[in-house]
Order: C-alpha cells, then structure tokens, then sequence
C-alpha cells in the first residue's frame, strides 16, 4: 500500500475502497477480541486480485473483559499514535479500540494530501502535535476533496470519548463518505478493485522498494557448551523446502478426419515420403544408439558419485559421532570430577568435625569432675559465641567482598565515567569542528551565493546590452537599406535626367540647322526677288512675309526653348552634383554604418561567450551549491546524531554518577556496620574470655554435641544419599538428552542424504529430459519437414508418455513422502514419550528424596521444578496436536492430489485410445496407398 501511495495520487473513489476494505478488516480484529496498535500503509499488503490484507500482527493485544487494554508502554509507529496511547506512559494506562480508528484517520489523510498531519522534524514535536491535535489538525482547503472526506477525517482525529466509531463499527459504516454506486460493506469481496497488481508469479517482488543489501558482516556467537534443550520440541522432525507437484497441462488432440484431409494424392510422392520415412527411422536409431550410450556414460557417472556421496555422508556420520561421544566423556568426566570433589569437600568437613568433637571430648574428660556443670554452662555459651563469632566473622567476610566489589565497581565506574568523559570530550572536539566546518561552509555558501547574485547580475545586464545593441544594429540596417534604396533612385533619376538632356542637345542641334538652313533660304529668295523679281506680287511678299514672321516665331520658340532646355540641364547637373555628393555621403555613411556592423557582430559574439561562460560558471556553481547544501544538510543530521549521542552519554555519565554516589553511600554505610560488627565482636571475645572461667555444664554439653555429631553422621549419609540420586537421574536424563540428540543427528543425516538423492535424481531427471528433448526436437524437426501430420501424431504419443511417466514419478514421490510423514510422526511420538519417561522418572527420584529428606525448601523446589516439567509436557502436547492438524491437512490435500491423479491417468487411458485409433487409421492410410501403388504398377 506504501508503494501504491507513493506511485499514484489516489483520487477520492480509490479511497472509498481501500478504507471500506481496513475497516472490515479492523472489525473482524476487534471482534476477535484483539487491538493492532499499528496501522499504517506499511502494514496493508494488496493480494493478486488487488484487495488490501491487514498484517504485522506483532504489536497486537487482547483486550480485557471491559474492552480496554491495561499497558504503560506507548506502542506503534510514532507519526499514527493515538494521544491516548501516549497518555499510558504517564501512567493513564487504558485504552480500547478506538486507537486503531485514530490511525485509519491518519492513513486516510495521507492517501488524500499526500503527507503526514502531526510530522515534525523530532519525536517530541510529532508527540506534542498529536497531544495538542485540537489546535495542530489542519487540513488544506485547496485540495480537491469533498466535504464528507473532511468530516471523516475530522471524525477519527478527535478526542477518544467523541471518536467515530468508538460506539460500534456501525457508526462509521454509516457515514456518508461510504455512500456510492459500485462498492457497498457487502458487495466489498466480489467486486473488482481499483488496480490490481501485474505478477509474473507467486514470487514476483517488482511492486515493492529495493532493499538495500546489509554489508555488514554476520554475527557468529560461540556455542555454548552446557546443554540448553532449545531444540527438543523439534525432535523427530525434518525440514523439507517448498514442494510443488508439475501440473502438466494436457494438449487437445486434433480432429479425427485432419490425416484424410491432408492424405498425399500420388503414389510416387507416397514411396518417397516412405523412403525419406525409413532414411528418418534409421537416424533415430542412430540417435537413440548415441543416447544409450550417454544414458550409460551418465548412469556410470552418477553411480561413481552417489558412492563417493555416500561415502563423504558415512565419514560426516563418523565425524558427528564421534564428535558426539567426546561430548558426552567430556561431560561425563567434568560431572564425575565435580561429583568427586563435592564428596571429598564433604569427606573432609565431617573428619574435621569429628576430629574437633573427639579432641574436645578427651580434653573435656581430662578436667575434673567438679566442675563438670560449670564447664557444661560454659560449654554451651562457648559454642554459641562461637557459632556467633564464625557468622559475624563469614558477615564480616562477606563485607568485606560486597566492600572489594564496590571498590571493583567505583573503579570500573570511574573507569567507564573517564572513558566517557574522555569520549564525550572527542565528540565535543568533533562536534566544534563539524561546526566550525559548517560555518565555514554556510560562510562559502553566503560567499557562493553572493557571486552567483553577480554574476545573475552581470548576466541581467549583458543581455540589456545585448538586447539595445541588437535593437541598434537593426535600426542601422533598416538606415542602410533605406539609403540604398535613396541611392538607387536618384541614380536611376540621374540616368533619365541624362537621357533627356542628351535628348534636348540633339534637339537643339537639330532645329538650330533648321533654322541657319531657313534664314540660308530666305536670304536667297529675297536676293532673287530683288534681282530678277522686282515686279513681284504684293502678296507673294506678304505671304513670304507671313512666312517670315512665323519662322521667327518659330525661332524665338526654338530659342525659348533652348534656354528653357539649357536652364533644366543646369539645374539637372547642379541636381546630380547634389546627388553625387548626398551618394558619396551615403556611401561613407554606409561603410561606417558597415563597420559599426562589424564591430557590433564582433562585441555580439563576445557577449555570447560571455553569455556561454556565464553560463557554465552559473551550472558549476549551482552545482556546488548543491553539492554543498547536501553536505550541509549530511552535517546538520551529523551534527543531530552527534548532539543525541553526546545527550545519551551525558545522561549516561549522570546515571553513572549517580550509581557512584549511591555506592560511596553504600560504602560508607557497610563500613560502619563492619565497625559496628568488629565493635560487637570483640564484646563477644570479652564475653568468651569470662565464660571460659566458668565451666560448669560440661557432660550435658558433651552429650548433646554427642547427639549432634551422630545427627551429623546421619545428615551425611541422608545428604550423600541424596547426591548419588540426584547425581543418577542427572545422568539418566543427560543420558537420554544425549540419545535425543544423537537421533537428532542421525536424522539430520538421514534427511540431508534424501534431499541430496533427491536433489541428484531431480537434477538427472532434468538433464535426461533436457537431452530428450533436444533429440525428440531434432528429430521432429526432420519429421515435420517431410511429414507434418505423422510428426504431430508423434509428439502428441511422446507428450502422453512424458505426463503418464511424470504421473508414476509424482505417485512414488507422493508415496515417499507418506511414508517419511508416518516415519516423522513416530519418531515425535517417541521423542514425546521418551521425554515423558524422563520427566516422570524425575518426579518419582524428587518424592523420594522428599521423603528421604522431610526438608520444606527442597519439597517446594522440586514442586517447582515439576510444575516446570508439566507445563514444558504440556507445551509439547499442544505442539503434537498442532502437528497432527497439519498432518491432517496433509492428509486432505495428498488425497485431492491423488484424485487429481486418478483423474490424470483417466485421461490419459482416453488419450491411449485416441492414439491406438490414430494409429489404425494411419495403417489403413499406408494400406490404402500401397493399393493404390500396386493398382498403378498393374497398369
């Protein structure tokens, strides 16, 4: 559900479902009597089908007879407690199951804003969010959520006593946030969920995080010599792996009239086909030679190693048992050792005793009779000062130990408070240069910042640059392409001026010969009519005179029009010069203009790497700062974890300190009871010195430490009898430990031998069938090229073969594992007895000590010790129960397996028959075409 969340935003009807699902999931909980305590996303799992499954059942707990759970330890995840669950460490101490509906609230208002409402950077912030939850609980109003959502919400996350759902499931199951048209509470199971998850199989882990791997190396912790007895439940067991039988998938067998529709149709096609048929069974012999004689060749291999595996498990064998009875001599001779040392320690005190009793009885005999009740009285104070004085001196001894071990642990304290001390100074120097380092850090990053703002800066402020040059560079060009165009109209404009005032020149040249040519001709006529016509008409002079005056007319035009044409040429060439100046100013403004082009190009591609370096630096130092925030925010946690630990070490040194004070209390006040003893002690001395000046009741002393060494010598006979019992059921029930765990041995053999044949009979089966497979595809390959159909009858007779062999090898396997299961039970059952045996024979060894000994203390312990023992057997009969259920189960399910097999092997007798009918029919095919083939060579 974790990986769900944080692959998808779950919209509002994903959420409808998955809460449905928790909360009949905590319902079925709660009615079982129990409260999670930690419901999270990390603890719903989705099945194959997509539906939420509830799971770490580890923090859960039954609840009492009122519904509410007696603890005062806060349990579950930090961010999903409930306040009342946080209350129980200040000694509140109950909660029932409203705590769970508090941690659905939360899950809920992760799935819908994607974070955690009471999160804080520490633990004592998130703890004091969720205590002050009235004020701190805020949920986003730009989130696209319905009011009933928040109303939900808002109903979990709430005080315990106003908690949805605190007066039943019902209240919840009648919420309006419920309320759609796909899922109901009842409906739940069978409909489809919104995703399901995509599995190649039943151990496809792609949906969850990658798990980083542990490099730290494993922990060995040494065995331990005594004997522990952890794994006696386990005897007579073996551990198999996960076992699945093949389920081989039958194929459909093809339709019955397939082979006459796709029969050959001509004969000589027919013989070569059978030729091809016979070239075909000869390399199949071939091969089927080969691989006999590599089936031999492996078979050879196999049974070379199963001897060689077999000898390697005898020498493992001989190894363990002998192993295996150096134990048992060990122990039995450090028991024997131990034995004999208790009994010469006993042997000893009593000869001394007696020793001490027959010297003070000859001494005691030797004094005189009248002062045999003086030295009686005496007698008896002595010994009591004596037993006295020996307790005060074992107390004073004892003091003086219990003094030696809170020196040993004041020093070892001050030991441990310098080290800490000492440690506690390196973190400190440590943690003043992580922050000094962060400083210097935050000092570069400041400094970093600052150059980048520069740089941003300078960047801002080339672009500017860039952008007005730019700006100008295209108003130039625009300037440029304007006096072009100018330039080019006036040049045209001067052409055409030319062309006109060439024009007007041959004009004038023109009419001014018209006119010389004209006045040529008048002056002649005029001559001639002076000359020779005198006489001439009025009118003819008139008319010439008309003439006349029409050319001048005419003239004065030409004239006029000359000086016109002469004024538009002056002004034409005082225009071009003009116009050739304005062209040479535009020419020299177009080549400064050009130049400045150059020059803003040349400063544009400098501004450009600019731009580029600018750029890189900015990327470098972007990068840095990254670089840096990371190690600054691997500091700060550095520097967090330093400040914990330096807290814990602190609060380690005050503990420490404070077990120093109070044993220096301790020791200050067992020496002055050690001085008040030594006072007490020396009274007693004084006491005795005056008490062996009167010796009076001397024969009733002696008489009575007679009866007390006789009580002596019978205590001692009571307390070596008792030894050498309990010494022999000792040895009894080490003995039949040993015989446990030598069968246990044995079986761990036994059971590695039948997985390594198994795991050897597995790997040859598979390699025989891998080298099957590779000829029979060959082979059919061949076959299919020539003959398709008779290849295909072919493979449908090898596949049915292949299933029924699978079939006869999962039956035997199935029969194997009956039997080892049976084998397995008898010797639990054994086992269970055996140690029955021995736990009876100890309590029949404890009543006759009991009855031996008469002793309250040693009856209560062994009380105890039986009362252990009956409920270790009561343990182990619930386990043998357990067990035998499963072996039930086992039972059903290898009876569904064999009905499935029956079922099997029915079709495959159906398939044998279709095979058979097949067959026949391919026989009447063969006979059909050989008629045909007989019929052709008659004709």
């Amino acid at each position: 559900m974790f990986s769900l969340m944080s692959m998808y935003e779950i919209p509002e009807n994903w959420a409808i479902f998955y809460t449905m699902e928790i909360v009949l999931a905590l319902d079925t909980i709660h009615n079982m009597g129990f409260v999670h305590r930690d419901v999270k996303p990390d603890n719903m799992l989705l099945d194959s089908m997509g539906h939420l499954k509830l799971a770490d059942f580890g923090t859960c707990i039954r609840v009492g007879a009122d519904g509410l759970v007696k603890s005062s330890n806060a349990v579950g995840t930090p961010d999903y407690i409930s306040p009342e669950v946080l209350q129980s460490q200040s000694g509140g101490g109950e909660y029932g199951r409203e705590c769970d509906w508090w941690s659905l609230g939360v899950v809920l208002y992760e799935m819908f804003f994607g974070e955690l409402p009471f999160y804080a950077d520490s633990l004592v912030g998130t703890y004091g969010k969720i205590m002050d939850h009235r004020n701190s609980l805020n949920l986003p109003q730009d989130a696209d959520i319905s009011e009933n959502a928040r109303s939900l919400i808002r109903g979990f996350l709430t005080d315990r006593n106003s908690r949805l759902g605190r007066h039943g499931v019902d209240q919840i199951r009648n919420h309006p946030f419920f309320i759609n048209d796909t899922w109901t509470f009842e409906n739940l199971r069978e409909s489809a969920p919104p995703v399901v998850p995509e599995l190649n199989g039943d151990d496809d882990t792609s949906n969850f995080e990658d798990i980083e791997k542990d490099e730290s190396p494993e922990e060995l912790f040494p065995v331990p010599k005594t004997f522990a007895g952890n794994h006696l439940p386990f005897v007579g067991f073996t551990y198999t792996g996960d076992y699945q039988l093949l389920n081989v998938s039958l194929d459909n067998v093809d339709n019955r009239e397939s082979y006459r529709n796709h029969r050959p149709s001509y004969s000589g096609e027919i013989v070569r086909l059978e030729k091809l048929l016979e070239n075909e069974r000869q390399t199949v012999e071939t091969l089927e030679k080969q691989e006999k004689a590599l089936r031999n060749q492996v078979e050879i291999m196999t049974v070379r190693e199963a001897e060689l595996q077999s000898m390697s498990t005898e020498y493992e064998k001989e190894l363990t048992m002998l192993k295996h009875s150096y134990r048992e001599t060990h122990r039995r001779a450090e028991n024997e050792s131990e034995l004999r040392r208790k009994t010469e320690l006993l042997l000893n005190e009593t000869k001394k005793r007696l020793d001490e009793e027959q010297s003070k009885r000859t001494r005691e005999m030797n004094n005189n009779q009248q002062h045999n009740d003086r030295i009686n009285q005496l007698e008896k104070q002595c010994t009591d000062i004596q037993d006295k004085y020996r307790m005060e001196t074992e107390m004073c001894q004892k003091l003086k130990k219990q003094l030696n071990e809170l020196r040993l642990a004041r020093n070892d304290t001050e030991q441990k408070c310098n080290e800490l001390q000492s440690l506690l100074g390196t973190l400190q120097e440590h943690r003043d240069a992580l922050q000094q380092e962060v400083t210097e850090l935050q000092n570069r990053l400041a400094h970093e910042r600052n150059t980048r703002q520069q740089l941003v800066e300078a960047h801002e402020e080339n672009e500017g640059k860039l952008q007005t040059l730019s700006t100008e560079f295209e108003r130039c060009f625009h300037r440029e392409q304007k006096h072009m165009e100018d330039n080019r109209a006036l040049s045209e404009r001067l052409g055409n001026l030319e062309k006109e005032n060439a024009t007007l020149d041959l004009e004038l040249k023109a009419m001014q010969q018209r006119y010389q040519q004209e006045v040529k001709a008048h002056e002649e006529a005029a001559r001639s009519q002076k000359v020779y016509k005198e006489e001439a008409n009025m009118e003819e002079v008139k008319a010439l005179q008309t003439k006349l005056n029409e050319e001048k007319v005419g003239r004065q035009r030409a004239e006029q029009n000359s000086q016109e044409k002469e004024r538009q040429i002056s002004m034409l060439s005082v225009d071009y010069r003009q116009m050739q100046q304005r062209l040479q100013k535009l020419e020299g403004e177009n080549r400064q203009e050009t130049e400045k082009v150059i020059a803003l190009h040349s400063q544009l591609d400098q501004e450009q790497s600019k731009k580029n370096s600018l750029l890189s630096e900015l990327s470098l130092q972007s990068s840095e700062i990254a670089h840096l925030k990371a190690k600054e925010t691997q500091l700060i946690k550095e520097v967090h974890q330093l400040r914990d630990m330096r807290r814990k070490f602190e609060e380690e040194v005050f503990k420490i300190k404070n077990s120093h004070n109070q044993d220096i209390l301790q020791n200050k006040e067992l020496q002055e009871q050690l001085e008040a003893e030594q006072y007490f002690h020396k009274l007693q001395k004084k006491q005795c010195k005056d008490a062996r000046d009167e010796l009076e009741e001397k024969t009733r002393v002696l008489q009575e430490q007679e009866e007390e060494r006789k009580s002596l010598v019978h205590q001692l006979q009571i307390a070596l009898a008792r030894a050498d019992s309990e010494a022999l059921a000792r040895s009894i029930a080490e003995e039949t430990v040993a015989d446990l765990e030598k069968e246990k041995a044995m079986k761990e053999f036994e059971m590695k031998d039948l997985v390594a044949k198994h795991k050897s009979e597995l790997a040859h089966k598979e390699s025989a069938l891998l080298v099957m497979k590779d000829v029979e595809y060959d082979v059919n390959m061949k076959l299919s090229k020539k003959t398709v159909e008779l290849d295909e009858q072919v493979q449908l007779n090898k596949k049915l073969q292949d299933e029924l062999s699978q079939v006869k090898v999962d039956k035997g396997e199935i029969e194997r594992l009956q039997a080892k299961l049976k084998q397995e039970t008898l010797f639990k059952q054994s086992a269970v007895n055996k140690l029955e045996e021995v736990i009876y024979r100890k309590d029949f060894a404890n009543t006759a000590k009991n009855k031996k000994v008469g002793s309250a203390t040693e009856l209560r312990k062994k009380e105890k010790e039986n009362r252990r023992l009956k409920q270790e057997l009561c343990q182990e009969r619930d386990k043998y129960s357990h067990l035998l259920v499963k072996f039930n189960e086992s039972q059903i399910n290898l009876n569904e397996e064999t009905m499935a097999k029956t079922k099997l092997q029915m079709e495959i007798q159906c398939k044998d028959t279709e095979i058979e009918m097949l067959q026949t029919k391919l026989n009447e095919t063969t006979s059909l075409s050989s008629a045909e083939n007989d019929t052709e060579d008659n004709q």
